[in-house]
């Protein structure tokens, strides 16, 4: 569809080069013709006239014949190059017209118009518009009309001939995409600005649809969107990576390159990119890893092993402790892999993670710390015991095992304040003394271990040292510290693992209390085997505390038939109790009213004294008379009511 409009004719499809040929051929035949009406004319007058003058006339015409035919051949010429230009242009015109759906020229001076190809819609809609009015009003109608309201922006670049002489004279062309709605859908359109040549004072715009173009853009995008997705729960996009990595790298296994998404400048300033994959990644960690950890690292990173390592897998991650950032986590992610599931692209990513790792150090730390004495607890000691079980011992290591002697002497006498200041003060001697040769451990209330590492003559002065450090002690509320202590060397008993020589060490650290407890005239294992004894004449031995509704098992020997047990808070052990079927008829009342928790708080708040019922309880036939007792604990307080709870049978049988 071709227009004429303001005098331009755009889209002329008659070939001019043979109107040239035949206008020169014309221009020269009539210069012969000139010529020979001019001798004819002149010839008379030649007869009259000398040879010389008449030789400088004839001179003269010719040349000045010559001159004219040249004069015409070079209008004709100019003519002939300024229809060159116009086919060229037609040419550009045609090409475009093929491809984009509409075509216009626009006049940078004269802001025209000239209409080369149009579309069946904005034919329709626009066709007479586009006939009566200026570039700009023209444009400007269809941008009102057609184009999405956030992408009109895009037109100023175009409506204004001004800015389209500004970016085409620093560029070759001038392109954009953007969005028309029609028909309730939106379709994507490309925009096209050039200039036939430089000197033109003319620019062509074309128009094409681009829905395709953008449809395939979009499915890859979601593509590579739900690739991303499924990798890894720490990145959803690229541009996540940016922000939650220190440095991002892709890397194609299969063809060994990669590709920088972020990184830093510890590591762009030993990366060259003629480098292969392989070689930069051992070339970033010689320079950013701490010797420690450079070995793991180079095995970790090699990517000869990598798809092997990973087959199956989302991510693998390591840990390492680097020059410039401190702890760093270093991950493999997944992003392409092949049947076998072994990748073929993975995501390479660091992390820093120091305030991470501190804050687990901290936990770690308070994990394996005793809060009182700040050595490390029975938790670190177990796992130190499993290790040194898994692993040869050295001949060097000496288990020392170690118990305050009158803790709960001072605890009862004193108070727990006085307590604890001997287990702080036990603390502070053991740490002096065996500190330096190795780790030492909190195992118990009273209860001190250490694992030291000493040869026979440092192991008797450390025993010197500790005994004479011990008796200098003196705190505040207690005035002298006394610890037992027994020491396993393994060079004295090279046959014994890590477990017999902590038996060893504990026999012999009783031994040590036991001479002890003799010098002060106490017979400790006598007083064991006497409480012993009195064990087996209870029923059961409770710690209960009233205040917080808990207990705990001392010693149980009850009949399977006892549901004393079956419940985790006290009150719904005593009122399971109150109710049982097994309590005699006449007793069940006085039992049902005193063995309630609100009552028993009552009457050891009040009284601070030993409570105690007696009820007949059936067993088997018969019903056997029973003694319950609570005997408040040195520790009771009325905002912490702690006692014991003792049953105990104390006749054989008794009739109903």
């Amino acid at each position: 569809m071709h227009y004429r409009q303001r005098g331009v004719f755009i889209g002329e499809t008659v070939t001019k080069q043979e109107q040239y040929r035949t206008r020169i051929l014309i221009a020269l035949i009539v210069s012969a013709i000139l010529l020979s009406i001019m001798l004819c004319l002149i010839f008379p007058v030649l007869k009259e006239l000398n040879t010389h003058t008449t030789r400088l006339v004839l001179a003269g015409t010719i040349l000045l014949l010559v001159i004219f035919a040249f004069i015409i051949l070079q209008f004709y010429k100019k003519r002939r190059v300024t229809g060159e230009n116009e086919t060229s242009q037609k040419n550009i015109i045609d090409a475009l017209s093929s491809i984009y759906e509409n075509v216009y020229i626009v006049n940078l001076k004269t802001h025209a118009l000239s209409i080369c190809n149009l579309s069946n819609i904005i034919d329709k809609k626009y066709r007479n518009a586009f006939k009566d009015i200026l570039y700009e009003d023209a444009f400007k109608l269809y941008a009102q009309n057609e184009v999405y309201e956030e992408d009109r922006t895009l037109f100023a670049s175009i409506i204004d001939t001004g800015k389209i002489s500004a970016l085409l004279e620093n560029k070759a062309e001038h392109s954009f995409i953007y969005r028309v709605k029609r028909d309730e859908k939106i379709h994507f359109y490309q925009c096209f600005a050039f200039r036939p040549n430089s000197d033109s004072n003319e620019a062509i715009l074309a128009f094409k649809n681009v829905n395709n173009m953008m449809s395939e853009k979009l499915k890859s995008e979601r593509k590579l969107t739900t690739l991303l997705e499924n990798q890894s729960k720490q990145l959803a996009i690229l541009s996540a990576i940016a922000k939650s990595y220190l440095t991002a790298h892709l890397i194609d296994i299969q063809s060994d390159t990669i590709v920088e998404l972020k990184t830093s400048q510890a590591v762009r300033q030993v990366v060259h990119e003629s480098t292969n994959a392989r070689n930069q990644m051992n070339v970033v960690f010689k320079h950013t890893s701490t010797p420690e950890f450079l070995l793991g690292m180079l095995e970790f990173t090699d990517l000869a092993t990598i798809a092997e390592r990973m087959k199956g897998k989302v991510s693998i991650s390591t840990e390492f402790e680097g020059k410039f950032n401190g702890w760093v986590r270093a991950s493999f992610i997944t992003v392409e892999a092949d049947k076998e599931e072994k990748p073929t692209k993975v995501l390479f990513t660091t992390q820093i993670i120091d305030d991470e790792k501190r804050k687990e150090e901290i936990l770690m730390t308070k994990a394996t710390t005793d809060e009182l004495t700040h050595l490390l607890n029975r938790s670190a000691y177990e796992e130190a015991i499993n290790r040194y079980e898994k692993e040869p011992l050295p001949n060097d290591i000496v288990f020392v095992s170690m118990d305050v002697n009158g803790l709960k002497d001072a605890n009862d006498t004193f108070g727990h304040d006085a307590g604890d200041e001997l287990i702080r003060g036990a603390a502070f001697c053991i740490t002096a003394c065996f500190s330096p040769y190795g780790a030492l451990y909190r195992t118990g209330g009273d209860e001190f271990q250490a694992i030291i590492f000493a040869d026979g003559k440092t192991v008797d002065k450390i025993r010197g040292d500790f005994e004479r450090i011990v008796g200098e002690w003196s705190g505040n509320r207690i005035k002298e510290l006394s610890i037992s202590a027994g020491y396993a060397p393994k060079c004295e008993n090279p046959n014994l693992c890590a477990v017999d020589l902590i038996k060893l060490a504990d026999q012999r650290m009783y031994n040590a209390k036991s001479k002890h407890y003799a010098r002060l005239g106490l017979d400790r294992r006598g007083r064991q085997m006497a409480f012993e004894m009195l064990f087996k004449s209870y029923e059961k031995i409770l710690k209960i505390n009233l205040t917080t509704d808990t207990f705990s098992v001392i010693h149980l020997n009850s009949s399977p038939q006892d549901a004393f047990m079956d419940f985790d808070k006290l009150s719904e052990s005593l009122d399971s109790f109150r109710t049982s079927p097994l309590i005699h008829k006449d007793d069940a009342e006085k039992v049902a009213l005193h063995l309630d928790i609100h009552s028993l708080r009552s009457y050891l708040k009040n009284s601070k004294d030993i409570f105690s019922i007696q009820y007949r309880k059936k067993s088997g036939d018969t019903f056997h008379t029973t003694l319950l007792e609570i005997i408040p604990t040195p520790e009771y307080t009325d905002t912490n009511q702690v006692a014991f709870l003792y049953v105990k049978n104390i006749e054989k049988k008794d009739d109903e």
